[in-house]
C-alpha cells in the first residue's frame, strides 16, 4: 500500500543488522537507516524526487569503483540532471546507468565533463 509505514522490525533484526552493517553488509546498512527513518515522517510525504536524490547519493557513496566528490546530483520533476566532473568516460556512463537504475526515474540528463 502506498503511503503506509512498514510493521517495526523485531529487535533481533535490528541488532543483528547493527552487526551485520559492521562487517560492511550494505543491505544490513539500508535496513537500519530504513529503521531510524520509520516513525519520523510517512513515506507518502517525501516527494519522489527527493527520494530519488537520496538513493542516487546512497549508491554513488556505496560504489568504491568511482570517485563522485566533485560529481552534483539533482532531480527535476524525475529527471536526474548529473553535473560536475570525473575521471574518465567509464565513470560517467556508469554514473549515469546508476541513475537509471533508480525507481521512478523518467530520464538522466548528463552533463558530466572527464578530466
Amino acid at each position: 500500500m502506498p503511503g503506509r509505514l512498514p510493521e517495526p522490525r523485531s529487535w533481533w533484526g535490528r541488532a543483528t543488522d547493527e552487526i551485520s552493517s559492521w562487517l560492511g553488509d550494505t543491505g544490513a546498512t539500508r535496513r537500519r537507516q530504513w529503521d531510524e527513518t520509520v516513525g519520523e515522517r510517512p513515506a507518502r510525504l517525501i516527494d519522489a524526487d527527493t527520494r530519488i536524490a537520496c538513493d542516487l547519493v546512497h549508491r554513488l557513496a556505496l560504489d568504491s569503483a568511482v570517485n563522485t566528490s566533485d560529481v552534483e546530483v539533482s532531480v527535476v520533476e524525475q529527471v536526474v540532471i548529473l553535473d560536475g566532473s570525473v575521471s574518465t568516460i567509464a565513470i560517467a556512463r556508469r554514473v549515469e546507468d546508476m541513475a537509471l537504475a533508480v525507481a521512478g526515474v523518467i530520464r538522466v540528463m548528463n552533463n558530466l565533463v572527464v578530466d
